[in-house]
């Protein structure tokens, strides 16, 4: 079986369309059963295209050059997804306590490198702000800055500037 669909989906919320050929009944069945269990897709058709004689040959031909590289470009091309970045504000925990908060645009490269530095103890971590990349550094200090002092976390230095202060007055 050699079948050629147009398959229409809304993935969150847009639109979208993908032309699919599959080569047997089974490929078509595990593509189905995928692309429904997928989070963000919804309302998922698969509609035949009608075929001439002359069109199955070429898929034919094509089903039989096809290179691993081939294969392998049109699984990536058909799965590629967009480039979303956020912003984080996270805050680093030491029994119970929260002992330092942060922002970073990059959570696993950040607590990495707190982890190496052994500067801060702390045994957790947490996302308490997840923020999209559009948010201005002002904006994203402001909060960070409002987190602190709700908090007043004992590794953040401008946290401690504020405690010297009041012990030497």
């Amino acid at each position: 079986m050699i079948a050629e669909y147009i398959v229409l989906y809304k993935y969150y919320g847009k639109d979208r369309k993908l032309n699919k050929v599959f080569y047997n009944s089974k490929e078509y069945s595990n593509y189905k059963n995928w692309i429904v269990s997928q989070r963000g897709y919804t309302n998922v058709r698969f509609l035949k295209k009608k075929k001439t004689n002359k069109d199955e040959i070429n898929l034919e031909i094509k089903k039989n050059t096809k290179s691993t590289k081939d294969k392998l470009l049109n699984k990536l091309l058909s799965e590629k997804r967009d480039l979303k970045f956020h912003k984080f504000i996270y805050a680093l925990i030491n029994n119970e306590e929260v002992v330092y908060i942060g922002q970073t645009n990059n959570m696993q490269s950040r607590i990495n490198t707190h982890r190496r530095d052994k500067t801060k103890e702390f045994n957790h971590f947490s996302v308490v702000s997840k923020l999209p990349n559009e948010i201005d550094k002002k904006g994203l200090d402001k909060l960070e800055e409002k987190y602190i002092k709700m908090f007043k976390p004992k590794y953040n230095v401008s946290h401690n500037a504020e405690k010297r202060e009041l012990v030497s007055d």
